[in-house]
C-alpha cells in the first residue's frame, strides 16, 4: 500500500464489523430499536448514523480516484485545513465529550429493520473498497467536509475521522444495552 496508515485503519474497520456482529447480531428488532429515552438513539440508529455519515464521503472519494475533483477556494488554505482536521479528530477521540450531530448525518429513520446488521456489514465492505481505491491518491490532498464547504481537512484526516467516529458510535450503541429497561431477548 502506498498510504501505509490505511492498513491499521482497515483492520480496525474489520474489528468494528466483527464486534457489531458479535454484540448486536442476535438482538431482536425490538432490542435494536429500543431507546433509553425519546431524544436518545437506539442501537440501530447508531449503526445507521455510521453508514449515513461514511456514505457522504464516497462521492468525493470517487472524484479523487477518477481525477475529476476540483479544488475549492477553502481547500487551498493548507494551514486552516490542518487545524480543522486535527481539531475534529481530537473532538471525536474524546468519547466522554457529547457532540451534537450535524443534520446531514442524522439517521434517516426512527425505526430500523432487523437486517440493519446485514446492511452494516455490506456498508463496511464498501467503505474498505473505497479506502483501497483511494490508495493511489495523495492523502495529504485537502477535501471538503460533507457538513459545510467551509470545513476542510486532508483525506488522511477524513479517514481518521471515519474510523474514530465508527468506534465512538459502536461504543455508544453498546452503552444502550447497559441502560436500565433494555428489553430481554424475546
Amino acid at each position: 500500500m502506498k498510504n501505509t496508515y490505511l492498513e491499521p485503519f482497515i483492520k480496525e474497520i474489520d474489528k468494528i464489523t466483527s464486534e457489531v456482529n458479535s454484540v448486536f447480531g442476535s438482538l431482536t428488532a425490538n432490542q435494536l430499536n429500543w431507546k433509553p429515552s425519546p431524544e436518545k438513539w437506539s442501537i440501530g440508529q447508531c449503526l445507521e448514523h455510521i453508514m449515513v455519515s461514511n456514505s457522504k464521503y464516497f462521492p468525493m472519494m470517487n472524484d479523487l480516484v477518477e481525477g475529476i475533483k476540483k479544488r475549492t477556494i477553502w481547500e487551498r488554505l493548507p494551514f486552516y485545513s490542518g487545524i480543522i482536521g486535527k481539531m475534529l479528530i481530537s473532538t471525536i477521540k474524546k468519547e466522554s465529550r457529547k457532540v451534537k450531530t450535524f443534520k446531514v448525518f442524522m439517521p434517516s429513520k426512527s425505526e430500523v429493520s432487523k437486517d440493519i446488521i446485514k446492511q452494516f456489514n455490506e456498508h463496511q465492505e464498501i467503505l474498505k473498497k473505497m479506502m483501497y481505491k483511494t490508495d493511489s491518491a495523495d492523502h495529504s490532498i485537502i477535501i471538503t467536509s460533507p457538513v459545510s464547504k467551509y470545513i476542510t481537512y486532508s483525506l488522511q484526516d477524513a479517514n481518521t475521522i471515519i474510523v474514530f467516529h465508527e468506534r465512538r458510535h459502536f461504543n455508544q450503541a453498546k452503552r444502550v444495552m447497559e441502560k436500565e429497561g433494555f428489553p430481554d431477548n424475546k
